[in-house]
């Protein structure tokens, strides 16, 4: 298969590199697009950069010049759940705007105008079934633009979006992306923190067991397809 890999930030993708020979072929202010292979697996892997349009143009870019099967985005999520630990890995089966609010005109929240409230994605197919050092869940999530270190901002997003498990910068944009076109979006994530007061430090010293897991978790799917 041709699998095309949206990752926001080094850290992140520095395991999977770490693990990969490949070659840089693009680079566009932050984002970076490196092609390499991973056993029978051709892959296209892009360092899009923080942000929901940061992501949405690392989408575009993927999916305008390169032919792909199933497109993965992968990294590191804060948890909205006492049942995740730090470092378990999420597939998510579902995707919203916890940023967006056009209720005004009927819209319900989370949903941009003309648009889908959110975006689904199967996910089951995909779920590794072996041991892992990790807990393996499939979760929904929501999108902002925002980092939350702030109990009373992330008691609002439980509030209303009761369904929503962990949240993220990116993953929602990519969704609604790859939307416009027939491909198929994977997107698999490992917590780094706990959102709320004092995530950033939870964040910061995390995110590398974070990545670890997130790229094992990645590697044992690509192992399956």
């Amino acid at each position: 298969m041709k699998i095309g890999i949206i990752v926001a930030m080094e850290e992140e993708l520095a395991p999977l590199l770490e693990q990969l020979n490949t070659e840089l072929v693009d680079s566009r202010k932050k984002i970076e697009v490196r092609t390499g292979s991973y056993k029978q697996h051709d892959l296209i892997i892009v360092r899009c950069g923080i942000g929901k349009v940061n992501a949405s143009i690392g989408a575009s870019i993927l999916l305008e010049n390169y032919q792909v099967d199933l497109v993965i985005n992968y990294g590191a999520v804060g948890s909205l759940s006492d049942t995740l630990a730090i470092g378990d890995v999420i597939y998510v089966d579902n995707f919203t705007y916890h940023d967006a609010d056009a209720t005004v005109f009927g819209y319900v929240k989370g949903q941009i105008p003309q648009m889908p409230a959110s975006y689904s994605a199967d996910v089951s197919k995909y779920v590794i079934d072996v041991e892992t050092a990790y807990k393996v869940d499939i979760c929904h999530l929501v999108t902002s633009d925002s980092f939350y270190a702030d109990d009373y901002k992330i008691k609002e997003v439980t509030q209303n979006f009761p369904e929503a498990v962990i949240l993220d910068m990116e993953s929602a944009a990519i969704a609604q992306t790859i939307s416009y076109r027939d491909y198929e979006l994977l997107s698999i994530k490992s917590v780094s923190d706990s959102a709320g007061a004092s995530a950033d430090e939870a964040f910061n010293d995390n995110l590398a067991l974070s990545a670890k897991n997130v790229t094992d978790a990645v590697l044992k799917t690509l192992d399956n397809l």
